[in-house]
């Protein structure tokens, strides 16, 4: 049994394995309707929605963590948990239409499966971030 609080243990790695074609279909959803989901199912069984982070729902998140006080970790965590509010759109049968209905369903999940979503998902934004840059620099040559 681990001696580590779940605060210090370590985010479950995530490799999404998307083929070129994959991340150049989500680029495209980005440009021409401002939005894409990803979908994988956690531990191979429960299907799981999630979708980038748009800039609105970033500055909101900003603006909410201004007053959010506590340790590193504690804010680190507050965080994760309010993008996944705005990213979260389905876990199994339950659809979510705000964030509000995500914050409230997620106090119910197990630390484990929390953290395995919301690594999927910062995968996920670095996978499209790094596609996108990839495919300027490819541009500009």
């Amino acid at each position: 049994m681990s001696t580590q609080t779940a605060n210090e243990q370590k985010a479950p790695e995530v490799n999404l394995n998307l083929t070129e074609e994959q991340l150049n279909h989500h680029l495209e959803e980005l440009v021409f309707k401002f939005d894409t989901e990803y979908s994988f199912n956690i531990f191979g069984k429960t299907p799981v929605i999630i979708a980038i982070l748009n800039n609105t729902s970033q500055l909101e998140v900003e603006d909410e963590m201004k007053d959010v006080v506590g340790s590193t970790s504690y804010i680190v965590h507050h965080y994760q948990l309010k993008i996944l509010s705005r990213t979260l759109r389905q876990y199994n049968e339950t659809k979510f239409n705000s964030p509000a209905e995500v914050i409230e369903f997620v106090k119910i999940l197990p630390s484990t499966v929390l953290d395995t979503i919301i690594s999927h998902q910062n995968a996920f934004e670095k996978a499209i971030m790094d596609a996108a840059k990839s495919k300027h620099f490819k541009n500009l040559s």
